[in-house]
């Protein structure tokens, strides 16, 4: 709402549990022939049921930060800038 419209240049870090390594994706960058990168951030997080500890959105032009907690896995989660 602040930055644009399709979030292009938000980073979602995500972060399985404590100690662990993370994970993170810029939406709408790289290096794509005629057109630009995706508009979703889509994460491989291998066997396991539990939830994802943290999803961290970090909005471009506002640097505002939204944290999710204890996140299903295999879903698609829709976030709007404050």
């Amino acid at each position: 709402t602040t930055s644009n419209r399709d979030g292009l240049g938000a980073r979602v870090h995500l972060r399985l549990g404590p100690g662990l390594p993370g994970q993170m994706r810029e939406i709408g960058v790289g290096s794509h022939y005629m057109g630009h990168g995706e508009r979703t951030a889509h994460f491989g997080l291998g066997d396991g049921d539990d939830p994802v500890a943290e999803v961290r959105v970090v909005w471009p032009a506002s640097d505002t930060e939204q944290i999710f907690h204890d996140v299903a896995r295999n879903q698609t989660l829709v976030v709007v800038e404050p």
